[in-house]
């Protein structure tokens, strides 16, 4: 929109950031005395994007030519930002705070952000042939979003986590 070259990716989580700033603006938690830990949730999220930015940027530029080591270490990086966001998405939630289903679609699409960064260092760890010990490293986030997913949620809960990227 403004000239600016940026990654698919990082153009989603500065969307999804900016889209659920405004809604907390609107519902009056951004204020000096607003809630604590919307506003944590918020920076969470901020900062993901601008991590994103800093390791996916270069490739909307240079394809892949950029360096993918730099590229994976900086993904990992940004993962924990994702976590502090999903960190304060569940105070939030035992707050209700926010609207519960405007809340589930953040936390989804945030979850569907770490899901494309985890591909990301999956395709650079088989660019680069790291073997086993590079993609278990990139796949062990995914069992773990699974449980944090299901995690805050009453009652038992089953599901399927696909860490083979086939989709479905």
């Amino acid at each position: 929109e403004d000239g600016d070259i940026t990654h698919p990716l990082t153009h989603k989580a500065f969307t999804l950031a900016m889209d659920m700033w405004h809604y907390c603006e609107d519902k009056g938690h951004l204020q000096d005395d607003g809630d604590k830990d919307v506003q944590e949730m918020l920076f969470n999220a901020h900062t993901l994007g601008a991590k994103l930015a800093g390791a996916l940027d270069s490739l909307a530029l240079d394809g892949d030519d950029a360096e993918a080591g730099f590229i994976v270490a900086c993904l990992k990086r940004s993962l924990r930002f994702f976590d502090g966001a999903m960190s304060a998405t569940a105070k939030v939630r035992r707050k209700n705070l926010l609207d519960a289903g405007r809340l589930n679609t953040f936390r989804r699409e945030l979850f569907n952000i770490r899901e494309a960064v985890i591909d990301h260092i999956v395709e650079a760890a088989s660019r680069r042939e790291t073997g086993a010990r590079g993609l278990r490293g990139s796949r062990v986030p995914a069992l773990e979003e699974a449980a944090f997913l299901t995690g805050g949620d009453e009652g038992p809960s089953r599901g399927v986590v696909d860490v083979g990227g086939g989709g479905g």
